[in-house]
This record gives C-alpha cells, structure tokens and sequence, in this order.
C-alpha cells in the first residue's frame, strides 16, 4: 500500500529512483503499519518521527544498496518537513486518499527474486453497492515490483510499468 499510495516513479534499479519518493515510501509505511499510537512523539505540528525510525523502514523496504538521503518531502497531498538539527520529521496529522490501491494480481517467483504484479486502483473512484459492500474501480494500471533476496529478507529492488497479466479464457 506505501509504494502504490504515492504513485512514484518507476525504476529498474533502487540505486536510480527518486531519492524523495524513497524516503515518502518509507515514512507513509511506518504510518500504515501497525504501529502503538505512543511510538512517537505528538506535537501541534503533528507526528515527530526520528530519522533512526525512517532509516529502518528505509532499509527494510530497500535494502542497503543505497543508503538514505534526509530532507523534506514534498508529498503527495502533505509535506513531511525534517529537521536536520534534530534528525525529526513533522508529519501533519492529515486525512489523505490515496492515489492508488494495490491488488496483488500475480506473484512470480525465482531462487532470490519474487516479481510481483499489482493493479493500480484509483483511491477515489472506490463505490459502495447496494449491500454496502465496496467495490473496486477497474485497474488505471499495473506494475511490476521486483522484489530480491538480501541476507534473508527481500526488498524492493524495482518498480516498472507492466501490462495486465494474462488470463485463461473460460469455455
């Protein structure tokens, strides 16, 4: 869901990607995940989340072929402002609909690579059926997310543009 949200620009290696989009990545995971409401610090500003916090999704989410680069993130619809005397970043406590949501739609995998398909899903083209139950907008795109393996754990290594995957017709 972090990778999808912001839409970010593709990359074939993670040592190219838009180093700002990385570290949004990162800070909207820890704020997706599930995180005790104590973990860090509220102010009038918002949330106070220490570089240490961001670095350690970073390197989760990315591995340690690159290292994180600190500084403001001018996100999709709020800004994370980082201090860089006090290593913080503020973050606005802020509804915000995401510009996609993910649907996992294919998973293939290798010795030390899992390619993963997911459907892009406008956030804000979701509608309600009569039962009250959600339904999904068509897919606006697909990508294609490589993820490699690294002492034990995967990470992202890739985001490219794909086309749906293909589907066995129903007689």
């Amino acid at each position: 869901t972090p990778v999808v949200l912001i839409d970010p620009d593709t990359f074939d290696d993670v040592t190219k990607a838009d180093m700002s989009q990385l570290i949004e990545i990162s800070i909207w995971s820890l704020l997706k995940s599930d995180i005790n409401p104590d973990t860090f610090e509220s102010t009038e500003n918002g949330l106070s989340i220490p570089k240490s916090a961001v670095e350690e999704q970073f390197v989760e989410l990315f591995g340690t072929e690159i290292a994180p680069i600190h500084g403001t993130v001018e996100g999709y619809g709020i800004d994370f402002t980082y201090d860089s005397v006090t290593g913080i970043y503020s973050v606005p406590l802020t509804g915000v609909t995401p510009i996609y949501t993910p649907d996992v739609v294919d998973v293939q995998t290798s010795t030390d690579t899992v390619v993963v398909t997911v459907a892009c899903l406008s956030g804000d083209a979701w509608e309600q059926a009569e039962n009250g139950e959600m339904v999904a907008p068509s897919p606006d795109k697909y990508l294609k997310v490589t993820l490699r393996e690294s002492n034990d754990n995967l990470f992202i290594a890739a985001i490219q543009n794909t086309n749906a995957p293909e589907t066995a017709a129903k007689n």
